[in-house]
């Protein structure tokens, strides 16, 4: 998708409307598979006493609730032996502990992160059900879900950055200037430049960004934004 991150001749589209973009996308990703969350939760109807491939899962709730406290009161309001309903439960509240406001902000403890987790366990119930087949034909609802899990992840579709050359000539021109490094970039021939951006690659230091103008500052923006998603969503959002 390009909406929220081609500013190609549109000044409204900025970090900040490109960061809500992307906390978009993954609450409208996590919203629909909370939504087969409720359709599984209705569908595994299945205890221990019927289907013992469930064992492995019980195993790991014990370990998730020593890890997050607060998931211990979520699954006590599910009978003891529904450890299939009982996984669901703790996926459905780790995909809650996942919707973003704030790109910034601090992860919620139980936050599915870049989604690797949310998928293995997503994985982890096709194993157990796996392993009781010969009872319950399920294959085609939960595979269902991982297939979807596997496509759209946490970040539902992935944002497309996008900026005229033109203006990003005129912004490294600019911050080549205010970190003393080169002057006159942009008229410089190809050959000049690639030997000036070859140089700069080990620049450290800070830029003010007090006299860069407002598009310089909002690409600096982007950019901060877009190292943060990598971090907090993972590369494919």
């Amino acid at each position: 998708s390009w909406m929220g991150g081609d500013r190609d001749g549109n000044p409204y589209v900025t970090a900040p409307v490109t960061a809500q973009t992307l906390c978009r996308h993954r609450n409208a990703a996590i919203d629909h598979h909370l939504s087969y969350c409720r359709k599984m939760y209705d569908y595994l109807t299945i205890s221990l006493h019927a289907a013992g491939g469930g064992e492995i899962l019980r195993d790991r709730l014990n370990a998730a609730t020593a890890k997050w406290p607060d998931l211990a009161p979520v699954l006590e309001a599910v009978g003891p032996r529904e450890v299939y309903r009982r996984w669901i439960r703790m996926i459905e509240w780790r995909l809650g502990r996942s919707r973003v406001v704030d790109l910034f902000a601090e992860a919620a403890p139980g936050d599915y992160g870049a989604g690797a987790e949310f998928e293995a366990d997503v994985v982890a119930l096709c194993d157990a059900l796996q392993a009781d087949r010969d009872g319950l034909l399920v294959d085609n609802e939960v595979q269902g879900w991982l297939d979807l899990v596997r496509v759209f992840g946490l970040h539902l579709t992935r944002l497309d950055i996008r900026q005229d050359s033109r203006r990003y000539l005129e912004v490294i021109s600019e911050l080549l200037s205010a970190g003393d490094v080169a002057s006159g970039f942009a008229d410089m021939s190809e050959e000049e430049k690639l030997k000036v951006l070859s140089s700069s690659l080990g620049f450290v230091g800070g830029i003010s960004v007090a006299n860069l103008s407002p598009l310089a500052v909002d690409t600096l923006e982007l950019y901060k934004t877009l190292q943060r998603a990598f971090v907090r969503f993972g590369p494919n959002c």
